[in-house]
């Protein structure tokens, strides 16, 4: 394995220093337009949750639900491989008491990260006015912080008018 990895290595490195190499600049607009979008739709949802019974209910069935459907596929699944198993006559691995108590946690997981949701809403809810707050003011920071986009100066000449020549003057009205 080593020596497909070193034979990689030498073959392309070029190519490999060119993507690890990752411009820090870069890393950081990205993580800067994640955080916006990230703020801006948590304070869309706590926006759209709060003093709305129905929305919130909407959104409690939702993340049960996707538990719920999550755990039912994964039980298909595993009764799919059972009944594979009872035609073949071999013992079955998921009931025989190995992975039983990995089948466990990973049910446990799913539901845990659905309740864990469900309440991380609640709470934020809760104390709405300062969540709300504090997530305008972090956007208000995260869009003041974005750099102006920089315009090419490949052409100089072009100026976002045709050739140079802006519509408005006098020699584009004479020559058209």
């Amino acid at each position: 394995m080593l020596f497909l990895l070193s034979c990689a290595v030498s073959i392309y490195p070029n190519e490999l220093r060119r993507a690890l190499a990752f411009p820090p600049s870069k890393a950081r607009g990205w993580w800067k337009s994640r955080r916006l979008d990230y703020y801006t739709t948590e304070l869309a949802k706590l926006k759209r949750l709060h003093n709305n019974g129905y929305e919130l209910l909407l959104f409690v069935l939702i993340q049960v639900g996707g538990a719920g459907l999550a755990t039912t596929f994964m039980l298909v699944v595993i009764g799919y491989f059972y009944v594979v198993h009872l035609i073949a006559r071999e013992p079955f691995t998921f009931i025989s008491g190995r992975t039983i108590p990995v089948d466990i946690a990973v049910f446990l997981g799913i539901w845990t990260g659905s309740f864990a949701r469900v309440f991380i809403m609640a709470a934020q809810l809760a104390s709405y006015e300062p969540r709300a707050s504090y997530m305008e003011t972090k956007i208000a920071e995260l869009t003041n912080e974005r750099e102006p986009r920089k315009t090419s100066t490949a052409y100089p000449f072009f100026n976002g008018s045709l050739f140079g020549f802006d519509s408005s003057s006098e020699r584009w009205q004479v020559a058209h």
